[in-house]
């Protein structure tokens, strides 16, 4: 958490206090115009305790740079202080002085989550819709991600059984091993005599970003290529930019939907950024298409599959594919980066992993697609992992009726509520020994005596978990079981995290790789 001094802080709350009594009666009036504000859901929340809540701003003052103790990159910290000061579920107001409602106990979650429902509802990202509607010529709606109701059922109906098929997943392993192998041998090409990488961080992003393309494209790009011309690094910077930019317009005071978007910085950098990547993927696709009218195209491929569905556009895929590229490239890199440093940090897991590794895989011999259901310890490795730093740590959800939270605290019909499955995952309740890495836990019979499993939703939960989930896992085993048939790894420092929409490892990772003899 990021604190000011205590004589800025002073300075701060003597400002606030003196700026909120000359305004208040104004801000009072302002804020009854307000269509919620006066609601009787909106009441009723309002008995559910949270942060302090002032006019118009509600309580995001908390991560304004002179009043306010956070920042947005550290938003996962102050979740975790809002569960220690307020309970279990917490109000925090945003722009306007709207009730969003954060859950955390375990039996509250699965009460949201597991309530049936033909259409499960969340709430959009809103800067996201804005930059699609703005950018007709590109986007003919504002995507599976942000609709809801039949459009997105249509959506999802039509867009994502090529990314579900058994089939695809076997399809697709050999390529993933044969990035696996290069990305090693980027490594060992990039590593100095100590075994030390300087930007490793970079090098699993590219991974990521060559394993999805491959996957949407069925096309090897040389993302890998210790000479590639192409600015890998400028699309990595694009998707940190867009969801920096995301959070900013998420939990910040969104000037930007009353003032035009050049007024404001925000919205200027989310336009670049996302402009930047729907211009580069979209030419990708465009080449893949033509070469693909050329020389036929590849049956078993998404691309493919995508264009021979009559219900959809040429408009629709494209669309879909940079969506695909874009999400698929930070989550398995945030994902990767993750396991990697929990191996690396519990020497005597990465030491089980290996074993596993050399009895099935011996000799360092290829990732077989039909050896991987016997990788037992390298999926427990990968769910307790995801259940210590998932990439997507909340899920959220708009209520579709009234219900009552197990603290008596009612939610009206339409209430917008985040589940923090995460920070439940770390509760002694839930799970016994929470902040240890115990990939035992996992394995059959082993489980500690606290064991929720219910609980670990890296993907999301339901009809509206990621479609790609299961190629994801597959990329995750595949890769990680590579680097270790290859390398012990070290942490040299501890990880930092922070949150840019999605919860991302911060600064450059410390890591000393050496040979496997």
């Amino acid at each position: 958490m990021s604190r000011l001094p205590p004589i800025l802080s002073l300075f701060s709350a003597i400002l606030t206090a003196y700026f909120y009594a000359l305004f208040k009666p104004l801000l009072n009036s302002l804020n009854k115009l307000n269509p919620c504000y006066n609601t009787p859901a909106c009441q009723i929340l309002r008995k559910i305790p949270g942060p302090k809540s002032y006019p118009i701003i509600g309580a995001q003052w908390m991560y304004m740079k002179l009043f306010g103790p956070y920042t947005y990159e550290k938003y996962h910290e102050a979740n975790d202080e809002k569960l220690k000061n307020y309970g279990t579920v917490v109000r925090e107001d945003v722009i306007w002085n709207f009730p969003l409602i954060h859950i955390f106990d375990s039996k509250d979650i699965e009460t949201i989550l597991c309530t049936p429902s033909k259409y499960p509802l969340r709430p959009p990202n809103e800067a996201d819709v804005f930059y699609r509607k703005s950018r007709p010529q590109y986007y003919p709606d504002i995507g599976m991600v942000n609709e809801n109701g039949e459009k997105w059922h249509k959506l999802r109906t039509h867009l994502t059984p090529p990314l579900t098929s058994p089939a695809t997943l076997k399809h697709y392993a050999t390529h993933m091993d044969s990035i696996s192998q290069d990305l090693v041998s980027l490594i060992r090409h990039n590593k100095d005599s100590n075994g030390v990488i300087p930007n490793f961080k970079e090098m699993i992003y590219k991974t990521g970003l060559e394993a999805v393309c491959m996957v949407a494209l069925e096309r090897r790009m040389g993302f890998l290529e210790p000479s590639l011309g192409f600015s890998t690094q400028k699309i990595v910077d694009s998707v940190s930019g867009y969801q920096k930019s995301s959070t900013e317009s998420m939990y910040g005071l969104p000037f930007w939907k009353y003032l035009p978007a050049s007024f404001s910085s925000c919205v200027n950098n989310l336009m670049t950024c996302k402009d930047y990547l729907f211009q580069t993927f979209a030419a990708i696709v465009d080449e893949t298409m033509d070469l693909n009218e050329q020389e036929g195209g590849n049956p078993d491929s998404i691309l493919t599959s995508l264009l021979n569905v009559k219900e959809v556009t040429v408009k629709d895929v494209k669309a879909s594919v940079v969506d695909y590229i874009t999400a698929g490239m930070d989550t398995i890199g945030n994902s990767m980066i993750f396991l990697i440093a929990n191996l690396a940090k519990n020497p005597e897991a990465q030491v089980k992993l290996q074993e596993e590794l050399d009895t099935v895989f011996p000799n360092r011999s290829d990732i077989a697609p039909e050896k991987l259901r016997d990788m037992v310890y390298l999926k427990a490795c990968v769910m307790e992992s995801f259940r210590m730093f998932p990439t997507a740590s909340q899920i959220a959800r708009i209520t579709e009726k009234d219900m009552e939270l197990s603290t008596g605290h009612k939610l009206p019909k339409h209430s917008v509520v985040l589940c923090h499955h995460r920070i439940a995952s770390l509760q002694e309740e839930n799970f016994s020994r929470p902040s240890e890495f115990i990939p035992e836990r996992w394995l059959k019979g082993q489980a500690l005596e606290n064991h929720n499993r219910q609980l670990v939703l890296p993907f999301g939960s339901g009809k509206r978990m990621c479609p790609g989930k299961r190629l994801a896992e597959q990329e995750l085993y595949i890769i990680s079981a590579k680097l270790f048939q290859n390398f012990n790894i070290e942490l040299t420092e501890e990880l930092e995290l922070e949150f840019n929409y999605l919860l991302t490892p911060a600064g450059p990772i410390g890591l000393k790789l050496t040979e496997r003899e």
